[in-house]
């Protein structure tokens, strides 16, 4: 389901059903960025905590403009 701003009231109670319902919910957002340069540029050398805080320090530059979120059910046979 596509939803925007001029139908986000009309779909937000089937959205928090879905949440509630589901045993597995994932997201992805987009971003007006990436990274940035300099003492913050990610290297192969980057341990996974040195990494986390350079991508932290990037996030907070930029925008999110588009928040995807999925949610899964388990089915069983």
């Amino acid at each position: 389901m596509e939803v925007h701003g001029a139908n986000f009231a009309e779909k937000a109670a089937e959205i928090e059903q879905a949440i509630n319902e589901a045993d597995f919910v994932s997201f992805d957002e987009e971003m007006t960025g990436i990274g940035i340069g300099g003492e913050h540029r990610n290297s192969k050398d980057d341990t996974p905590a040195s990494r986390y805080r350079k991508m932290v320090h990037a996030a907070s530059r930029y925008s999110i403009i588009q928040f995807g979120l999925c949610t899964f059910k388990l089915i069983s046979n």
